[in-house]
């Protein structure tokens, strides 16, 4: 079918390419906003962090392109793809890193030095 010869891995660019995901790294790169996100997830976790960078981002972005304010529908959208992430990858990961943390390996040696 056509549609799975438009979905190879070669024609489609990194997703490191896009400059929201430039922005989030950099910023979570700064221990500050890192801890601060941290922070806000656990104390408020209706809130979405991703959200709170996307806004951020699109406030401040230089192409006025990509700074304005998003539609009601653009929102609904970025939110259930936020919320879909979070609950597939994000979630799992946390599910995975208490796993390896989990107390019954506190004996354990190390898998690397």
């Amino acid at each position: 079918s056509s549609s799975s010869s438009s979905s190879s891995s070669s024609s489609s660019p990194s997703w490191r390419d896009n400059p929201f995901a430039a922005f989030c790294d950099a910023a979570t790169a700064r221990p500050q906003v890192s801890n601060a996100l941290r922070i806000l997830e656990q104390t408020h976790p209706e809130l979405d962090p991703n959200m709170l960078l996307l806004s951020l981002w699109l406030a401040t972005h230089s192409d006025p392109v990509h700074a304005r304010a998003m539609t009601h529908a653009e929102l609904r959208k970025a939110a259930k793809i936020s919320e879909r992430w979070r609950w597939r990858v994000h979630d799992g990961l946390k599910r995975v890193e208490a796993s390896l943390n989990g107390p019954d390996l506190v004996d354990s040696p190390p898998a690397a030095e």
